[in-house]
């Protein structure tokens, strides 16, 4: 089988990767949260239930 790529080794801080990702997925998370928030206060009371 050939390869037409090179492959590549990286590593990582797997500690400090973690804690990363966790913080972004909490501003994630914190983002879609306000987004659903404001879609049912512009929804109003007719809207269907989410």
């Amino acid at each position: 089988m050939q390869k037409n790529h090179d492959e590549l080794g990286v590593l990582l801080p797997l500690k400090e990767f973690e804690h990363n990702i966790l913080h972004h997925l909490e501003q994630v998370d914190g983002v879609v949260l306000r987004c659903r928030e404001e879609m049912i206060h512009q929804a109003g009371k007719d809207s269907l239930p989410l």
